[in-house]
């Protein structure tokens, strides 16, 4: 029996008072701007002070309208900036007048953008109109970026390498950044359009602005950047990177009476990852014992409830490109979770005398991600993990046991979708399986065998894009032992034996289960006084994702 969820939601703003009158009708959004890229063939350097003479020739982006706190109005402060471009790199040099004192804050990498002033370049260099990146830097020098999406979602684990150096004197401050193309996805075409939005914040009065104004009240984001137009002949860069690495570690702990651990431990580690672009827009990534050394951990987090905590991505491998991967991100339904692959082993023995690896080795991986110039978005990732042991002790025994934690483990996915209309309608379809080499019965009581998934998806904008329809539709199918799948059905999120649900029945007998989910979504969300929100979700008991989603 199919579990129905049916949300509607109707939201009225009212006029702040009766006096006031009667709001204008709807005034229509100017025409996205456009500006011009300069090429140069002088050097420019990223130290923070514009003085390079390249500049020079560039023509200054100045008009900028506020969003807040006064929308439609003129910034109160002056900014330029500049676009430029060499066979390596855009570059964008901006001068941010300000008559008052600048405010900063020093933090890390993606930090929060409160309490301090910032510079934002939005690139959709694809120029699809759904998809673009944003590249951020404060008077400080704290960078943020992120891979940005047409519902108005960022990612900030999208980590490229760019470079980027500010000044502040008592006329304001000034950022320089310098953006290598070959951190860019772009089409082969000898002269090139791309989408562009610039955005100033100015902390001591909340004051939001933009080049490529929209009003509040109509559908803005990607679809409403200005133009950059000017670049031509831009080269792709190096078509094969290769970076091998190697990693010594050396360890001086006291672990007292582990008999699997010495206070001193010395190990190293060797792999290659490769890159190779088969055009400007089609990258084919590969690795071999992949290096997540350098990758932030996980924040603790205490998980009270029935659900696993989704942590989010890091591992450059994994993170770019990642946008074409996503599907059925519903809150409902996540088919792909690239977190399952290189995850913690399963099988712990739960005692105190034991030696597990705290992830599962990757033994190589290989995914091909892009878009063509017909407007097809397509990914390919396939992946392997190895076999883990786990060595422990049992209490009073003095002889020393092991057992298969992780099994070998291969995961593919396979993602296309098609844009149709700049964007405004997008149909696409998702594949997804996983396979285990389990080879002990304590594996096959314990893990599926396989599992399988796939989908499809559907974006649909219309009237001006005040109307969208999204949807999905996905199935799943798992594999394995009988005990495997008696667990399955027996997961918090499945409950097959709970006594209040008289339509579900546990089933001892099964080798495999299926099911089903999908979501229909019908939005009006720019309206000036009423946004419309209906949507309706179904799930089938069966329905098991987890192994990739």
């Amino acid at each position: 029996m199919t579990k129905i969820a049916v949300l509607l939601l109707l939201a009225c703003a009212a006029p702040a008072a009766a006096q006031q009158p009667a709001a204008a009708p709807r005034t229509p959004a100017p025409e996205p701007p456009q500006a011009v890229a300069t090429r140069t063939t002088q050097p420019i350097h990223i130290d923070g002070l514009l003085n390079d003479a390249a500049w020079a020739a560039a023509t200054p982006i100045t008009e900028f309208r506020q969003l807040d706190p006064q929308e439609g109005q003129p910034a109160t402060e002056r900014t330029e900036v500049r676009v430029m471009y060499d066979d390596g790199a855009l570059y964008v040099g901006a001068r941010l007048y300000d008559r008052q004192p600048v405010r900063s804050r020093l933090g890390r990498r993606d930090m929060g953008m409160s309490a301090s002033d910032w510079l934002t370049v939005i690139l959709d260099s694809n120029h699809d109109h759904r998809t673009a990146v944003g590249f951020e830097v404060n008077p400080a020098g704290v960078r943020r970026d992120q891979s940005r999406a047409q519902d108005g979602s960022e990612d900030n684990s999208w980590d490229p390498v760019w470079e980027a150096e500010t000044s502040v004197s008592d006329s304001g401050w000034v950022a320089e950044i310098r953006i290598p193309f070959s951190q860019l996805r772009f089409s082969a075409a000898p002269v090139q359009t791309w989408g562009m939005q610039v955005e100033r914040q100015i902390a001591r009065n909340q004051e939001f602005s933009v080049w490529s104004f929209t009003p509040r009240d109509q559908p803005g984001g990607i679809p409403r950047f200005g133009h950059l137009a000017g670049l031509e002949r831009i080269p792709t860069g190096k078509r094969l990177e290769v970076l091998p690495y190697a990693v010594t570690r050396a360890e001086n702990v006291e672990r007292g009476a582990n008999p699997f651990r010495e206070d001193r431990e010395y190990g190293m580690d060797v792999g290659v990852d490769l890159k190779y672009r088969l055009s400007s827009n089609m990258t084919l990534d590969a690795t071999v014992n992949p290096d997540f050394g350098q990758v932030e951990v996980d924040p603790a987090v205490v998980n009270l409830t029935a659900f696993e905590t989704q942590f989010e991505e890091r591992r450059p491998f994994f993170v770019e490109g990642s946008e074409i991967f996503r599907f059925g991100g519903d809150g409902t339904n996540l088919a792909f979770y690239s977190r399952r692959i290189g995850r913690p082993p399963t099988l712990v023995p739960n005692v105190d005398a034991v030696d597990v690896p705290s992830t599962t080795r990757i033994l190589g991986a290989m995914k091909l991600s892009g878009r063509t110039q017909g407007g097809w978005s397509i990914g390919v990732l396939d992946a392997v993990t190895r076999r883990e042991e786990a060595r422990f002790r049992l209490p009073g025994d003095t002889e020393n046991q092991s057992l298969t934690a992780e099994p070998l483990t291969n995961f593919f996915v396979g993602r296309a979708r098609r844009e149709t209309r700049a964007g405004q309608t997008a149909i696409g379809g998702f594949v997804g399986a996983v396979n285990r080499d389990l080879d002990t019965d304590a594996l096959n009581a314990s893990l599926r065998s396989a599992a399988f998934s796939g989908g499809v998806d559907i974006f649909h904008q219309w009237a001006e894009r005040n109307w969208t329809l999204t949807g999905f539709l996905a199935g799943s199918h798992v594999r394995g032992d009988q005990g495997a799948i008696i667990s399955t059905q027996r997961l918090p999120y499945h409950y097959f034996a709970r006594p209040d649900a008289d339509h579900l029945q546990l089933d001892t007998s099964l080798t495999s289960l299926s099911g089903f989910a999908g979501a229909v979504r019908v939005a009006r969300q720019m309206g000036r006084h009423w946004n419309v929100n209906g949507r309706l979700n179904t799930i089938s008991p069966g329905y098991e994702v987890s192994d990739l989603g």
